[in-house]
């Protein structure tokens, strides 16, 4: 009973997440987005209007605030990680929209908390983070910056300790040098500190 609801779950997660509702289907170019999950979508009020622009850009915006609860449903299987919400999650850590890049990384907290990143087998999987934490440091909205400020050092505890100290070291300061050039100093430390 258990694997079976597992697998509906790993089912639907698989359709949520389907890159042809941003992309359309490269395989088959007479499928487009109507095809794909859009037309699941179009009973919700969010999904008004086909082949919208804003469709689309809700659709990333729904992965992004989703993004945790995907993880956690596939924590089971960390294949799924790797093989199917990575990529996406790739691509919407460096969306244009300021709203997408909120929603991951309001969630990165919940993502570090959930993945086996001290167990991942490759220095570079572990690095991955590392790469998505500097870059939400360095967006140019600071909400988004404070927003994963509080994980930094969750997601440092998860390396060896040789590492650690290696990580802390360069990504405080490296905070540290950027909070010198806003203008509310004293509240961008604060949340450091803390």
């Amino acid at each position: 009973m258990k694997e079976s609801i597992q697998n509906l779950i790993k089912e639907m997660c698989l359709a949520y997440y389907d890159q042809k509702l941003v992309f359309g289907d490269k395989d088959a170019e007479k499928e487009l987005l109507d095809e794909s999950l859009m037309n699941k979508l179009d009973d919700y009020s969010f999904a008004q209007n086909k082949g919208d622009a804003d469709e689309v850009e809700k659709v990333r915006y729904y992965w992004a605030y989703n993004m945790p609860c995907a993880v956690l449903v596939n924590k089971d299987t960390p294949s799924f990680w790797v093989d199917h919400l990575k990529p996406i999650y790739e691509l919407l850590y460096k969306d244009i929209l300021i709203n997408v890049r909120t929603a991951l990384a309001s969630g990165f907290k919940e993502i570090i908390n959930i993945l086996p990143i001290d167990k991942m087998e490759t220095d570079e999987e572990k690095e991955y983070f590392i790469t998505v934490l500097n870059h939400f440091l360095k967006d140019n909205d600071e909400t988004i910056s404070q927003k994963v400020l509080p994980t930094l050092c969750t997601l440092v505890s998860k390396f060896p300790d040789d590492k650690k100290h290696e990580l802390l070291d360069s990504l405080i300061k490296q905070k540290i040098e950027a909070i010198k050039s806003l203008k509310n100093r004293r509240d961008s430390m604060v949340l450091i500190l803390e």
